[in-house]
């Protein structure tokens, strides 16, 4: 369950707001068409 809440999360500034965590944004585009 771990695993897959790792993905599932909502984003976090991982570094210090170095980098936003996370495939998130690529998955809503990706996921889009199906649940705009």
């Amino acid at each position: 369950m771990e695993l897959l809440n790792r993905n599932a999360r909502r984003p976090k500034k991982a570094n210090h707001g170095k980098r936003p965590c996370s495939h998130h944004r690529r998955r809503q585009k990706r996921l889009g068409a199906k649940k705009a």
